[in-house]
């Protein structure tokens, strides 16, 4: 069955080859960032975009579109890459949502290659935010997992590659949107890109990829007649605030004072979230922990069980108090 995660939860993954597939309801382009064991990109190359769209062991979408489905070969990455991040991003341009908070929320899900769906995340809680860190999946003591992200930057692409080490990031985001811009907006959700086989078939529009004409009408393209304008997903009744500055970082030691901690080991976390998967790790501690005492009782009951029967089985135990001793004793060992 497949793992529906949260903000911060991890899920382990069984198998080296995966695809990663996202439904954003509007044309978004996808890209992966290949990490070290912190997180940190060291340069251009290690960014698959629409510009560059295949790298060692992860290919990406090479245009923007409402559908991606994104190759990872966990087998096939560098032994310096321990993390890969899944990013989204809106395309830049005067027409087109000019926020997430605007769109439907984008669902990511991580499948085998026999299309069995390992785990899924769906982002919410987006407001400005343009560009996202939708999944992260991480190597932890030689084996993999899968984090659901949800970090969000609304200064775009440029904070979101600045937050992974990059130090031209505004020079490479510039490249990204401009590779997304020569290819083309995608003709419909879910077009298969460079390098995907053309006898894998690309999952059907969800409805709202498909309302797109007033009034939300379906079929009202270019053919019908009918003027087609953006829908706006924003909730009539929500208020947009200015996003909060980050809080700040972990100070360096100062006049001998040891240095102020900071909880999890995520990249570019808030404080609050790093909390969060700071208590949900001793959540997975505290749930091991408990599995392994209740399966050490169920053993010394099941072993009691069959002392008692031996004894109560042998006439020597009948006789002279012996089987109240062979009880006692059966009693201690449990």
């Amino acid at each position: 069955m497949a793992a529906e995660l949260v903000r911060g939860q991890n899920h382990p993954l069984s198998q080296v080859g995966l695809e990663i597939r996202i439904s954003a309801g509007v044309p978004v382009l996808a890209g992966a960032t290949l990490g070290d064991e912190h997180g940190a990109v060291q340069g251009p190359e290690g960014v698959a975009h629409p510009g560059a769209a295949a790298l060692p062991g992860v290919e990406v979408s090479g245009r923007p579109a409402a559908d991606h489905r994104l190759a990872v070969d966990l087998a096939a990455l560098p032994e310096s890459v321990h993390r890969v991040d899944v990013f989204l991003a809106l395309p830049t341009g005067a027409t087109g949502p000019l926020r997430f908070g605007a769109v439907p929320a984008p669902h990511t899900s991580v499948h085998s290659l026999d299309g069995t769906e390992l785990a899924s995340f769906t982002l919410t809680g987006l407001d400005a935010e343009t560009a996202v860190i939708t999944l992260e999946l991480y190597r932890r003591q030689g084996a993999w997992k899968v984090r659901a992200m949800g970090q969000g930057y609304a200064d775009g692409l440029p904070a979101l590659l600045a937050d992974r080490g990059l130090r031209d990031a505004d020079g490479l985001a510039t490249v990204i949107h401009q590779a997304a811009s020569a290819t083309g907006a995608a003709t419909h959700p879910g077009t298969p890109y460079a390098g995907q086989t053309a006898s894998r078939t690309a999952p059907a529009p969800g409805p709202a990829a498909r309302r797109s004409g007033p009034q939300g009408s379906e079929g009202g393209g270019a053919g019908s007649g009918l003027s087609v304008s953006p829908v706006d997903y924003t909730h009539p009744r929500r208020t947009h605030s200015i996003p909060s500055p980050p809080p700040p970082s972990a100070r360096s030691a100062a006049d001998g004072q040891p240095a102020r901690p900071v909880a999890g080991d995520a990249v570019g976390w808030s404080m609050e979230e790093r909390l969060y998967n700071q208590v949900w790790g001793m959540f997975e501690d505290l749930a091991r922990t408990t599995a392994a005492y209740r399966s050490a009782v169920e053993y010394a009951d099941s072993r009691l069980e069959k002392e008692l029967d031996q004894a109560l089985a042998d006439p020597r135990t009948r006789l002279a108090g012996a089987g109240d001793a062979a009880r006692e004793a059966a009693h201690a060992r449990r």
